[in-house]
């Protein structure tokens, strides 16, 4: 099925993404909240808990990084780009990149473009 298998989700798919951990081998140090500064450039991954919502511009593929046209960070209308460290694997509803471990799922309150 579809839904099941983000790669199959095309350009433009609603999807909600929320930083679960760091992968153990990560490129670059997860910020805590107290040192991470939203819409500006940080020196590291975004905290753990860190939530997006948004459009894919591509469609998700192994090797390469998420990116997302973002509408809302954790619950506030943000218009934005983000775009993680290429994928390394998609696993059980998870999208683990060379940094992050991300739950991604098709956003239910969003709307497909």
């Amino acid at each position: 099925m579809e839904d099941d298998n983000p790669t199959l989700w095309p350009a433009g798919t609603a999807v909600r993404m929320v930083k679960l951990a760091a992968v153990e081998d990560a490129q670059y140090q997860t910020c805590s909240w107290q040192n991470w500064k939203a819409g500006e450039l940080n020196d590291g991954s975004p905290p753990v808990e860190y939530e997006l919502r948004g459009h894919l511009i591509e469609p998700l593929e192994i090797g390469k990084p998420i990116i997302v046209a973002r509408t809302h960070r954790n619950g506030v209308q943000v218009l934005g780009t983000f775009v993680s460290t290429p994928v390394r694997e998609f696993k059980n509803g998870a999208a683990l990149t060379m940094n992050s471990i991300y739950c991604i799922s098709r956003d239910e309150q969003g709307s497909d473009v």
